[in-house]
């Protein structure tokens, strides 16, 4: 039994390792997963060696200053947990959004390959069509520019898409000038006036983002609801801990 318990962190250090390299094999690198799978392999690194670590440690806080820095670096780590910790939270709060009765659909872009649509953008769709024939009153705002690897806009892409399942061109709406979050509500809300849309607007993103959306569109004036699409579970660790590097972004800069 004590066997076991010594080699579970290990196992759950191991388990995060993959499910944050689990994305390279599709192709998606960034900040995120190689920041988490450093994080992951370091305390796998320090669990492996612990008494090492231990002995390591002891010897500093008897040295001159050694009590300082250890204090200090605890402090961090401590207020580094707590942060991450309340960022999971948030960003897990907003996953399983369902709003109903909106009369504006806003969906926001994301990754075109070629002319079609990324496995996120494609639950995004899915849940905007879903929305749409269960509201029938509603109209819906595409919203997401053309990227320099993309042969036609997030925008249009998403109309191909949604015409293809029945959804009547006429309660579409094309926004393609957007390239981020902010960009793509901020067009959004202009074309609502320009078209006179309802201000009774609800977002259709993937769960991840659904946090980090709501609080840009409050920045907006718009004081929007949400629906969650789907996002895929290999994916998810990766695109959780980049929105939290996203909301300390937001909250430092603004942006």
């Amino acid at each position: 039994m004590k066997r076991c318990l010594r080699a579970l962190p290990c196992l759950i250090l191991l388990l995060l390792f993959v499910w944050f390299l689990a994305p390279v094999f599709a192709g998606v690198v960034s900040i995120a997963n190689v920041l988490g799978m450093a994080v992951c392999a370091g305390l796998l690194l320090l669990w492996r060696r612990r008494k090492k670590f231990a002995a390591w440690l002891s010897r500093l806080w008897h040295k001159k200053g050694g009590r300082a820095v250890l204090t200090a670096a605890g402090c961090l780590v401590l207020a580094l947990t707590v942060l991450f910790g309340v960022l999971t939270g948030l960003v897990l709060s907003g996953m399983h959004s369902n709003a109903g009765g909106c009369d504006t659909v806003i969906v926001l872009g994301c990754q075109v390959h070629g002319q079609t649509p990324s496995l996120l953008l494609s639950y995004r769709i899915d849940a905007a069509c879903t929305y749409l024939e269960q509201n029938p009153q509603a109209v819906c705002v595409l919203s997401g520019g053309q990227g320099r690897d993309e042969d036609i806009s997030e925008a249009e892409c998403m109309y191909r898409a949604m015409c293809g399942r029945g959804i009547d061109p006429a309660r579409l709406y094309r926004e393609d000038a957007s390239t981020n979050t902010f960009e793509n509500i901020r067009n959004s809300v202009a074309l609502m006036e320009r078209e006179g849309l309802s201000a009774d607007a609800v977002l259709v993103t993937n769960s991840f983002h659904v946090y980090r959306a709501r609080q840009i569109a409050r920045q907006a004036g718009l004081p929007a609801q949400a629906v969650s699409a789907k996002t895929s579970l290999p994916m998810l660790a990766t695109y959780i801990l980049r929105e939290e590097l996203a909301l300390i972004k937001l909250w430092l800069l603004g942006v």
